[in-house]
């Protein structure tokens, strides 16, 4: 089982500087399921050839068995890229999203209605599943390895299910229904 952990990369001066969260989530997952890990960062990459880079991190994602996303901060345009491109490829997504984060807000008030438990609309979507904590994660494989790591995938149909969603709500709300 290859598991790819797609967060945030360190960049510039944040290199060396910041807290290695792979290290605690290969730490934490080894202990209750036997996998491979793999990971964006390579330091080898020449960051100056964008299209190398790109084609790494998405030859990554077509050729692990799952992506484990930490949003526990704010994600960057990379890692959401990599949720859909996993969809694309139909593999699943574990999303480990604490409440009160940047993507996740308790009782969040928009347009004048309260949203007990808000969760980015993209983050939701191309997520097979969320959990409030690495903890919570591990207990699930450990739990439910089957179901958690192999069970099935959202594919690029979502994209055009949550279309035919709104429409069916806009063309409900414009009849009055």
């Amino acid at each position: 089982m290859y598991l790819y952990l797609a967060g945030k990369i360190p960049k510039g001066s944040e290199i060396g500087r910041i807290s290695d969260w792979r290290k605690e989530y290969v730490a934490a997952i080894s202990a209750v399921c036997d996998a491979q890990f793999v990971s964006p960062e390579d330091p080898t990459l020449d960051e100056s050839q964008p299209e190398l880079v790109f084609g790494h991190d998405c030859h990554l994602v077509r050729s692990c068995d799952v992506v484990i996303v930490n949003a526990a901060s704010k994600l960057g345009v990379g890692t959401a890229q990599e949720m859909l491109i996993a969809k694309y490829y139909e593999k699943r997504v574990l999303t480990v999203l604490p409440p009160d984060t940047h993507h996740r807000r308790t009782d969040l008030v928009m347009h004048g209605h309260v949203v007990p438990d808000w969760i980015h609309p993209f983050i939701f979507s191309t997520s097979d599943a969320i959990f409030d904590s690495l903890p919570a994660l591990c207990e699930a494989i450990r739990s439910a390895p089957a179901e958690v790591l192999r069970g099935d995938a959202k594919t690029m149909n979502i994209v055009d299910a949550a279309i035919e969603k709104y429409l069916a709500s806009a063309h409900a709300t414009a009849s009055g229904g």
